[in-house]
Formats: structure tokens, C-alpha cells, sequence
């Protein structure tokens, strides 16, 4: 995970001097520049609330980027989406971030959610299924 605010040539300079093959930058803020240099280093980045404020400039980063090769995310307690700037984030306000990707990209609100759900799994190695539910069995005594 990155976080580059205001850094983003140096922490790009950086990862492509060590060699980094995987990374996330994390509330991604750079331009459309930058989003296509992270997509073709084959990194990733994630949103946060910041998409959804009147002056983002991010809609061309957002329709730039593959299903593929972004994340969402809240920064709690920071950045809370609109209309809740100013107050402490929460998880219940995510919905707020894949709703105005959703709006950007011309798709479901559940398709950036599964997008990113997936992107997730795959980038922290989380296994397909992590959780077997216990296996009782019916009827028996003991």
C-alpha cells in the first residue's frame, strides 16, 4: 500500500528503482497522467470519498481504470464521502464511493462492489474461501 499525497512522481520513481511488482495506491489522487504510469508499472489504486466531492478531479482516472485494477475504501475516519464531508467517515458511507464509480463508468453500483470485492481478494491473497462453515450432523447423539 502506498500512500504518496503529494508525492506521486517520487513514490513511483522509488517503486520502479526497487523493482516493485505489486502495489496499491491507496486514495489514489494523482491525474490521468499518473493513473496510466501506475497502470502500466501493473499496480493498482483505490478510491475513497474524495470521488465524490464537487471539486474532484478524478472521473477521468476512474473511466480510465479496469475493472480490474482498483479497490475502494473508506481512509476512516477521514474523508467521507458526500454529502458527509467534514464529518467522521464510516464504513456505512462506502456504498456512497461505488455508487458515484458506478455513475461514472456507466455500470451497477453491485459491479464496482464485486469488482473491488475480487481485486481484493486477489491482491492480499485471501483464499477463495477462507470460511468453511462447521458441519453439524442431524439427528445424531452423544
Amino acid at each position: 500500500m502506498v500512500h504518496d499525497r503529494q508525492a506521486h512522481q517520487e513514490c513511483y520513481n522509488i517503486l520502479k528503482q526497487e523493482g516493485v511488482k505489486e502495489a496499491v495506491f491507496h486514495c489514489f489522487s494523482g491525474d490521468i497522467v499518473f493513473a496510466q504510469q501506475v497502470l502500466d508499472a501493473g499496480w493498482m489504486m483505490s478510491f475513497t470519498g474524495s470521488i465524490t466531492y464537487a471539486n474532484s478531479h478524478l472521473d477521468d482516472v476512474v473511466r480510465l481504470v479496469p475493472m480490474d485494477r482498483f479497490m475502494i475504501e473508506t481512509d476512516c475516519p477521514y474523508l467521507p464521502p458526500h454529502p458527509h464531508r467534514g464529518k467522521r467517515n464510516s464504513p456505512l458511507l462506502l456504498h456512497l464511493v461505488a455508487e458515484k464509480i458506478a455513475d461514472i463508468k456507466g455500470i451497477t453500483p453491485n459491479e464496482v462492489a464485486e469488482a473491488s470485492f475480487n481485486n481484493a481478494y486477489k491482491f492480499f491473497r485471501i483464499p477463495a474461501d477462507p470460511v468453511k462453515p462447521a458441519h453439524h450432523k442431524s439427528g445424531s447423539k452423544k
